[in-house]
């Protein structure tokens, strides 16, 4: 993404603790899979993390994620999507100790997004019929139109790609918010696709400068994100 922001002065260095923190992320999903479903094998676990940590969003079963009929295994993978389309450079700052390097406009935005898409996604599905790889099994509840459509619009948002659910047949207006979903993507320097979060910040604060303009055509604007 546009960020000119390192961690290091060594690119070797960068590298390195680039690694580390990609193999930690992957290890400890392992580890949370294994722990909380008891019938996964070590193999699937660790192909289930390598796709998650990546936000690649392959599995090696042919109905997905379904296939291991796991609350838990379903959550942890959420958790991880999110936590691949997050600037790696933030894990380094709090590696450091400086936390309050995660307060930055996009960070901000992009949990604002996933929110609201989330909730947009759960209010469209509720009371809709309830549609699975399975075939129907009746009507969305809305506990289980949040536990579905906040999957698959963090899904599509990170640009992942996971489903348990046959989204293909759900209303028009759910395929429609998760088709604009995967233009947003992830942060920048982050493992998700997508234009970006930073972007559609400039694009914004551009816009906004531009109709500001009109009015105040003699004022001098300088654009900043964050820093």
């Amino acid at each position: 993404g546009p960020t000119k922001e390192g961690m290091t002065p060594r690119i070797k260095e960068t590298a390195s603790l680039l690694w580390r923190i990609y193999l930690g992320l992957t290890a400890l999903q392992v580890i949370l899979l294994l722990i909380t479903n008891s019938s996964m094998p070590f193999f699937d676990a660790l192909n289930l993390s390598f796709s998650t940590i990546s936000t690649g969003g392959f599995t090696i079963r042919n109905d997905g994620l379904a296939g291991y009929h796991s609350l838990s295994t379903e959550w942890i993978v959420l958790v991880f999507m999110i936590l691949g389309s997050l600037n790696f450079t933030l894990y380094f700052h709090c590696i450091r100790g400086k936390i309050y390097r995660i307060y930055e406009p996009e960070f901000f935005a992009f949990l604002l997004t996933l929110v609201f898409s989330s909730l947009a996604m759960a209010f469209l599905l509720y009371g809709t019929p309830k549609i699975l790889f399975q075939g129907i099994q009746g009507i969305f509840s809305f506990g289980e139109a949040l536990r579905y459509g906040t999957f698959q619009a963090v899904s599509a948002h990170t640009s992942t790609g996971f489903a348990f659910a046959n989204y293909d047949l759900w209303p028009q207006a759910t395929q429609v918010l998760l088709l604009l979903l995967m233009f947003f993507g992830g942060m920048s320097g982050s493992t998700a696709g997508g234009i970006k979060i930073i972007r559609h910040l400039i694009l914004f604060r551009v816009i906004k400068h531009k109709i500001e303009s009109i009015f105040r055509p003699d004022a001098v604007r300088c654009l900043k994100i964050g820093q």
